[in-house]
């Protein structure tokens, strides 16, 4: 056989050979790359808060409500409510052995508390109990969180609020028609204790108009408004490790109360000076109480207090409102939420950056397409983008801080900024995938 022939045909075969080599391992590497996986989420505007949390102190304007009777107390009305000139508020006893009395009088007065809140308006009975039953898993769920978390004073709390949503529920499917035997019954068994009460008794009555509270702990005359007009950082530590003082008798009279006479109270905190400088004197802010079931009240920035020589900072805040049930405990913990930023939630690792330019690689569709983007803060891992374009408004020589001879370059930089469109909502946002690229094409 013709060597020259075989030698030809065997030079063929293996050109066809790495021919079709080559076409497959083009095929390959272009549906690899036309075929990445990819994982995408949408842009959706999401929110980051940044809380101060402090330990608070407690200032406000207090005098004692006095008995001349040392024994126990039937408080007439609630802690934290409103009260006129003269109005009766508790009646005192000479008896001691009436506390356990009390005690039970208290307890009763908390359930019929309950009774009153479980009425239901009279439309409701028509109505569905999908409201009631959503209200009664909530304080179901809170009450296991708040039981894990050993938070057993907002338990009580919880349990109350469980149970007048279940009397609620009760009286809307028709189980319970009214409440009103079981409450002639605790009546029946208040006025029997009240009875029971012998001895000399005081009717205490107001002497001002203000808010009235039966608890005293010592410091109504320690932490005064007063004291918050010159305070300095020392005067403030110094206070704090004052003992409270103790409540003495005057006139041979046993405080049993006290009034608060004014509505303005106020919360004082250390900080640091670098959340100090994010606040703004006379801004409004929101400040939630988690001793108080995580009460949230609006509360003034009045002043910062600074030493001359040292870190230590003071914040000091006042408040308008006073919500009933409120537990004003001197020392307290607060959370003050000092912003709140609004913007895309991107994952740290899906922003790139391209000629320059910072973004996220985007599908719209099978297209990929780079976008430009502005982050306002980093936290936890992710990006909080703004939803706002900052190039819509274009900025002056000024706000940028250029002059005639560097205008040039700061309209190439925009002019390359704008070549990339920017994120909008409820845009894909491509979070992994490999080389990338604007503008290529999915199969």
């Amino acid at each position: 056989m013709d060597k020259k022939y075989l030698k030809r045909v065997g030079i063929y075969v293996l050109s066809t050979i790495a021919a079709l080599g080559l076409v497959f391992y083009i095929i390959y590497h272009m549906m690899d790359g036309f075929t990445t996986d990819i994982d995408t989420l949408t842009a959706e505007v999401s929110s980051k808060k940044f809380i101060i949390s402090a330990e608070g102190y407690i200032f406000k304007d207090e005098h004692y409500l006095y008995s001349s009777y040392d024994g126990s107390v039937n408080y007439l009305i609630k802690d934290g409510e409103k009260v006129g000139i003269r109005q009766e508020v508790a009646t005192s006893f000479a008896d001691l052995s009436g506390y356990s009395i009390n005690s039970e009088l208290s307890k009763i007065e908390n359930k019929l508390a309950v009774l009153d809140q479980s009425s239901v308006s009279i439309g409701a009975a028509n109505t569905d109990t999908k409201t009631v039953d959503k209200r009664i898993s909530s304080y179901y769920y809170m009450i296991l969180s708040r039981l894990a978390e050993g938070k057993y004073s907002h338990v009580i709390h919880s349990t109350d609020n469980l149970l007048i949503q279940m009397n609620k529920r009760q009286l809307i499917t028709g189980e319970q028609k009214n409440f009103s035997d079981l409450r002639s019954s605790l009546e029946s068994k208040k006025s029997n204790l009240m009875a029971q009460l012998n001895g000399r008794s005081e009717t205490i009555y107001s002497d001002v108009s203000g808010y009235f509270f039966s608890e005293i702990d010592g410091y109504e005359e320690i932490f005064t408004k007063k004291s918050l007009e010159n305070l300095t950082v020392s005067d403030f530590y110094r206070l704090i490790e004052e003992k409270p003082k103790g409540i003495k008798n005057v006139d041979g009279k046993t405080p049993i109360g006290k009034i608060a006479d004014n509505y303005i109270w106020y919360i004082v905190f250390p900080i640091n000076k670098e959340d100090a400088e994010n606040l703004e004197i006379q801004k409004t802010y929101s400040g939630i109480f988690p001793y108080n079931y995580d009460a949230e009240l609006s509360l003034k920035l009045e002043k910062i207090i600074t030493e001359q020589l040292g870190d230590r900072t003071l914040a000091v805040f006042s408040c308008s409102e006073m919500p009933e049930g409120f537990n004003y405990q001197r020392s307290q913990a607060i959370e003050i939420i000092a912003n709140e930023a609004k913007g895309f939630r991107i994952p740290k690792n899906a922003v790139r950056l391209v000629d320059g330019v910072q973004g996220v690689y985007t599908l719209y569709g099978s297209t990929v397409i780079f976008k430009r983007i502005d982050i306002l803060f980093e936290a936890d891992g992710h990006y909080i983008i703004s939803t706002e374009d900052p190039l819509k408004k274009e900025p002056t020589d000024s706000e940028n801080g250029t002059d005639s001879n560097s205008g040039e370059s700061a309209d190439t930089e925009a002019q390359k900024q704008k070549t990339y469109p920017y994120l909008k909502l409820y845009d894909s946002v491509i979070i992994s995938g490999k080389e990338l690229k604007d503008g290529m094409v999915f199969y």
